[in-house]
């Protein structure tokens, strides 16, 4: 949302979840940025059609106004399950997060999630 003319707010939507579930359903925590202004956040599910165990998803602004989507890991349950809480990001880009359930004894993880070569272009 932006600042329109006077008191009114501009509303665009930038990206819809629910076209394909391994993209991830259901975006309930919070989003944050990178230095770049990269937007990253999690859905609490979708993701593989093995477990609707959520997603991580990354969003770069491209020419245009446009916002490219990418997922950037699919929860498989085994690695942790529902991350329905908001993440943090460190100097170095690497994304700090919990999930509420799976993991190695169901009781959810702390994960994190480094860049990689391909997601730091």
């Amino acid at each position: 949302m932006t600042r329109g003319s006077g008191k009114t707010v501009d509303e665009q939507i930038i990206h819809a979840f629910g076209a394909n579930e391994a993209g991830g359903l259901f975006p309930y925590a919070p989003v944050v940025f990178n230095r770049r202004g990269d937007m990253f956040g999690a859905t609490l599910e979708g993701g593989s059609a093995s477990c609707e165990c959520g997603t991580i998803f990354g969003m770069k602004q491209e020419a245009g106004g446009k916002w490219g989507f990418e997922v950037l890991h699919r929860f498989v349950g085994t690695d942790g399950s529902d991350p329905q809480y908001g993440m943090t990001l460190d100097s170095k880009g690497n994304l700090y997060g919990t999930t509420k359930n799976g993991g190695p004894y169901s009781g959810g993880v702390v994960f994190e999630l480094s860049p990689t070569a391909q997601a730091s272009k």
